[in-house]
């Protein structure tokens, strides 16, 4: 009987023991005292928010104030170089483009340059790629339709998204870093209504 009481305390205090330094360790860490500011943040999850953008609309030009524009053909690929002779607002480079849209109309609008990692290497050359694309693109009246990406250090970025309204729509070209410039890839596609991504460009 004793050493069964023995056994049945020893479990009571290996549970008790458990709970209190666990409580300790939470206690630690949500401490500023005991680490730096932001320690015990930087160990939990971070959650992403799929509305956050790159660039801060008041970070962005009003397209009307672009003068220079580029004209995109549907299925077309410019192959453009955002320079330090182009549009400059808030430390950033611009260049514009223009397509025709109609409403509901489904379209993909593609911006391919380079990341951080590739940029390091690519800096090298005397014409690098553009590192940190973002894509922005507005509605007739000068509205943000999207931007994108939603994430830094990637590669290229995708605006596939159905047209509000009916005129002329502007796409912006720029780096989330500001005073980056270099060449890239532009690509306009109108897209069929069941989703695919298979091109229905008008015959011209």
């Amino acid at each position: 009987m004793i050493k069964n009481f023995q056994k049945s305390y020893l479990a009571k205090l290996a549970v008790y023991l458990s709970c209190c330094l666990l409580g300790f360790g939470l206690t630690i860490l949500s401490n500023p005292l005991f680490f730096p500011d932001g320690f015990a943040q930087a160990l939990m999850p971070k959650q992403t928010n799929n509305n956050q953008v790159l660039i801060a609309q008041n970070q962005l030009p009003s397209p009307a104030k672009i003068s220079n524009s580029t004209r995109l053909e549907c299925n077309k690929t410019i192959k453009g170089r955002l320079s330090t002779s182009d549009f400059r607002f808030q430390g950033r480079r611009f260049q514009k483009y223009l397509l025709n849209g109609q409403k509901d109309q489904l379209i993909r609008v593609s911006l391919v340059g380079g990341s951080a990692t590739q940029g390091r290497a690519d800096t090298l050359q005397a014409n690098p790629l553009l590192i940190n694309p973002v894509l922005v693109l507005y509605t007739p009246n000068g509205q943000i339709v999207e931007q994108q990406p939603k994430q830094a250090n990637v590669i290229d970025a995708v605006i596939r998204t159905k047209l509000p309204t009916n005129g002329t729509y502007s796409v912006l070209v720029t780096s989330a870093t500001p005073g980056t410039v270099g060449r890239f890839s532009l690509t306009y596609q109108q897209l069929k209504s069941d989703g695919t991504n298979a091109s229905v460009c008008p015959a011209s």
